[in-house]
């Protein structure tokens, strides 16, 4: 399962150019997006073997999006703070659509970087491809090694 966060084009945009290249018949899409007829419209163009696996609903409640980033291998969104600090937390990989002078994915600690890749090539180039490729081989136990350490808030 891939989650993609659909509030933007440009992250729609990333992630139906990425499921297209990846080419993978065993990978289903599910965008969230708060304007579903927009988003359905231009899903339409996707190939049908792709279409098939693909959905498109309005963002959930916090709790069942949870549970769905509980599940995901990889999610897509903005790199922006709460999708990609939500994901990491929730053991999911993080491909994210970068913009200039918005948050970088360098100030995360150095052992959650390796989970996400930001972009400004909405095309997919052979980076983000191979990324993605990489975050859905990945054995999700291997993102709970992550030491989460927290100070006491006093």
């Amino acid at each position: 399962l891939i989650v993609v966060f659909a509030y933007d084009s440009s992250v729609e945009q990333l992630a139906a150019t990425l499921l297209q290249k990846m080419a993978r018949r065993d990978v289903t899409a599910l965008f969230l997006t708060p304007d579903i007829e927009r988003s359905r419209r231009e899903l339409a163009t996707l190939p049908a073997w792709i279409a098939e696996r693909t959905r498109v609903v309005p963002p959930p409640a916090e709790t069942v999006l949870f549970g769905l980033l509980e599940i995901a291998r990889l999610a897509v969104g903005k790199i922006a703070f709460l999708q990609m600090v939500e994901s990491l937390a929730l053991r999911t990989p993080f491909i994210g659509v970068s913009f200039k002078g918005y948050f970088s994915h360098e100030v995360l600690p150095r052992p959650y970087r390796k989970f996400v890749h930001a972009t400004s090539n909405l095309g997919v180039d052979d980076e983000t491809l191979d990324a993605a490729e990489r975050f859905l081989r990945i054995v999700p136990t291997e993102l709970r090694k992550i030491k989460v350490r927290r100070k006491n808030a006093e």
